[in-house]
């Protein structure tokens, strides 16, 4: 499909936002406006100064950029693109190794169009329909490539998807036009049920942040009750606890974070340390806390005490432009998948319990081993933790005096 694209021929398929640039420009598809300045920027109404340089110099300018920066250039305006042409968009959609760096050249057109967004799993472009968010997942088309990405969920009330994550770090990167708004992942829900012999009262709350380039999701679900619905056994039925997915659940397995029901009877059990104690999953990297506090008045039993029992989870999300990047797909609705087939277990080699929250608390930088001079990048695959020589990977100290102690044994 990207070659269609790259060839601009009239013939192009019906939905190709290309093709709609080139029906819609008197001079044709490579001068058309879908590479215009956004609708909210000072410079849709004024001329910039950069069209004062001379075509020759434009040219020039263009040559001595690296192939990603010339391409970008050449979309960045269609006078720039008639002044430069298309020969370095051409060069740098054709120089892909391999499908995957093929398909991620291809996301430099998605800036020039906000109406449609890049699908990896699809390697098209699909529109962008304005209204979307996990709470109005039912009104979206139907696509199979939704599934297949893995989702987080409430339910049918909130299906957050891989597309979402997407939109949301295009609109924060470029423009108002280009995605959906962080308030569209709020979300609250409260609602009743009955479990242990007593009516138990439940509240759900969702919440979103960018930071450093990478969504960040926080969840937390408070279930209350009499205190003897909780002390009835030592260690509550989980599955009775009704603990939404986006909360617990992973693409490992069905069983929730790891050491979640420790965590469940040590809060119980009233141990201080658990006031303060972040966990972190071993297989999809999420911080999670369980707590509990007892309350003075209990409304479903008056003049008994009552306990509140809080899950919070703290999730990285990634940065919204590959849905096989192992820190969007650990996260998922296992489904039908194999169990144990879905951890994160290079991202957690840099990792240590309570970074994720402590970045969507205070809203520092993600705290991952990146490379000098990179905004956003952590490894994510073998082969990218060893790509590149000049690129210095140091391993935490737990994990060096590990393998230190092995090869002694050996």
């Amino acid at each position: 499909m990207w070659k269609l694209m790259v060839c601009f021929r009239g013939q192009a398929a019906a939905g190709n936002p290309v093709s709609a640039c080139m029906n819609t420009h008197p001079k044709g598809a490579a001068y058309g406006s879908a590479n215009r300045v956004g609708t909210n920027s000072p410079m849709s109404t004024q001329r910039a100064p950069i069209f004062k340089l001379p075509v020759e110099l434009l040219q020039e300018i263009a040559a001595l950029l690296e192939p990603s920066s010339a391409a970008a250039f050449c979309l960045s305006s269609s006078g720039i693109c008639f002044a430069v042409g298309l020969r370095h968009l051409r060069t740098y959609l054709s120089s892909g190794r391999h499908t995957f760096e093929t398909r991620k050249n291809i996301e430099v057109l998605e800036r020039a169009f906000p109406s449609h967004w890049y699908c990896f799993f699809c390697d098209k472009f699909h529109r962008h329909e304005k209204g979307c968010g996990p709470k109005d997942f039912r009104n979206e088309t139907n696509r199979p490539c939704v599934e297949s990405n893995c989702y987080l969920h409430d339910g049918w009330d909130y299906i957050l998807a891989h597309h979402h994550v997407r939109l949301a770090l295009n609109r924060h990167l470029w423009g108002l036009d280009y995605g959906i708004p962080l308030e569209s992942f709020t979300y609250q829900r409260i609602w009743t049920f009955k479990a242990f012999r007593t009516e138990l009262f439940a509240k759900l709350n969702v919440e979103a942040r960018i930071v450093s380039g990478h969504l960040l999701l926080y969840a937390v679900y408070t279930v209350t009750g009499s205190r003897r619905a909780f002390i009835r056994r030592q260690l509550p039925d989980m599955g009775a606890l009704q603990i939404p997915q986006i909360v617990y659940g992973h693409r490992d397995s069905v069983d929730g974070h790891t050491g979640l029901a420790s965590e469940v009877r040590r809060a119980l059990s009233g141990s201080e340390r658990v006031s303060w104690s972040t966990e972190l999953c071993s297989t999809c990297a999420t911080d999670y806390r369980v707590t509990a506090r007892g309350l003075d008045n209990d409304d479903s039993e008056p003049g008994r005490v009552a306990t509140e029992l809080k899950f919070e989870a703290w999730r990285d999300l990634g940065n919204g432009r590959n849905p096989f990047d192992s820190s969007w797909r650990a996260h998922g609705e296992i489904g039908n998948g194999l169990h144990r087939t879905g951890g994160d277990v290079i991202r957690l080699t840099g990792l240590y319990s309570g970074d994720i929250r402590r970045s969507f608390v205070q809203g520092v930088r993600l705290p991952y081993a990146m490379r000098p001079g990179s905004r956003d990048f952590y490894p994510t695959s073998l082969c990218e933790l060893g790509g590149d020589l000049d690129w210095e990977f140091r391993w935490p100290a737990s994990v060096t005096h590990a393998l230190t102690v092995l090869s002694r044994s050996v």
